[in-house]
């Protein structure tokens, strides 16, 4: 694939105070990396794009965020009366105000950690790629996917309100979502290499009055799921009553990766993590929608019995299969994509 296809063909942008605006012009043929195991072969089969937590990304700081962890103690001790402090010992039994404070900052932190709250699907507008064949296609032994951009964005943007519509049918917290807007839920974005991180420090300032009040239910006895219940339809006013107000910053904390990840170009589908209110805290994986892929290439090292296997689903699904040489220029090699049917 040409390299002259670079983001500017797609979208421009604009930094404003830290945050990254993105107007999308067109998007491109999009190609997904991934080894030949059996849930993958599975979902070439069923036409099903999945997502991940970015909790489980082979990078430990993707869609990661940083705060100032003095200023959220202190406005933490700032609101801890005598009477809340004593209760608070017993619910978190702590000994001290210190281990308070960190009991409350890491509920702040469980319920403001973006990287469990969302499910990504990664791709890249490259398919020749020597590294990502290596990093994601199991040493050049798996395949690529290629899909139609357009279409991606199409069914990404019908995909959002099926999966709101099952968030709101499964969550086992009984919140009531039927005053939120879901125009923004699931997006298709480019990854901005910029290096550093959001510093989210006034939102979690922001979420302190929340979090005391659910500690304050837990004192009085209510159940978990019922202050979690209050807790949820205390913030959600402020941060999910229109998803798209705060649009602007999950898109600068999940489409945002340091420089040293730019030969990736990559593009991504995010939507609110559904596991998270079917009571599924565990797995990292979730589908986000169905699509049919426009062509695959097979690796290099691929082995044979699996260049049948996903030659046969190819056949089945009447799409193009490639096969991925490498070819021998004057002073290097570079991946070619070869005609098999």
């Amino acid at each position: 694939m040409s390299k002259k296809l670079l983001s500017s063909d797609y979208y421009s942008k604009k930094l404003e105070n830290g945050v990254e605006y993105i107007n999308i012009h067109t998007c491109p043929i999009l190609y997904k990396y991934q080894s030949a195991s059996e849930y993958s072969l599975h979902n070439f089969e069923a036409d099903e794009v999945w997502g991940t937590v970015p909790t489980a990304f082979n990078d430990p700081y993707d869609c990661a965020v940083c705060f100032t962890v003095s200023k959220l103690h202190n406005a933490i001790r700032s609101n801890l009366t005598e009477q809340r402090l004593r209760n608070y010992r017993s619910l978190f039994n702590a000994s001290s105000k210190k281990e308070v404070t960190e009991q409350i900052v890491n509920s702040i932190l469980e319920n403001n950690d973006i990287r469990k709250q969302y499910a990504v699907a990664c791709f890249s507008i490259y398919n020749d790629s020597e590294i990502m064949w290596g990093h994601y296609a199991d040493s050049a032994k798996g395949f690529c996917l290629a899909y139609d951009g357009r279409n991606l964005m199409e069914i990404a943007h019908a995909a959002k309100r099926a999966a709101f519509d099952i968030l709101k049918e499964i969550n086992i917290f009984g919140i009531d979502f039927s005053d939120i807007s879901d125009d923004n839920l699931i997006s298709i974005m480019p990854v901005i290499y910029r290096n550093g991180k959001i510093n989210i420090t006034s939102r979690l300032i922001d979420s302190i009055p929340y979090i005391l009040n659910y500690c304050n239910d837990l004192c009085d006895g209510i159940s978990i799921k019922e202050a979690y219940n209050r807790l949820f339809q205390n913030i959600k006013q402020k941060y999910y009553s229109d998803l798209g107000a705060n649009n602007d910053l999950f898109y600068s904390i999940v489409c945002r990766k340091d420089r040293v990840w730019n030969y990736e170009q990559e593009w991504r589908i995010w939507t609110y993590n559904s596991n998270v209110f079917s009571g599924n805290f565990e797995s990292p994986y979730m589908k986000i929608c169905n699509t049919k892929a426009t062509a695959v290439y097979l690796g290099e090292k691929m082995p044979e019995y699996t260049r049948r296997v996903v030659m046969e689903i190819a056949k089945m699904k009447g799409i193009p299969v490639y096969q991925m040489k490498s070819v021998m220029y004057a002073h290097n090699y570079k991946l070619k994509p070869i005609l098999l049917q």
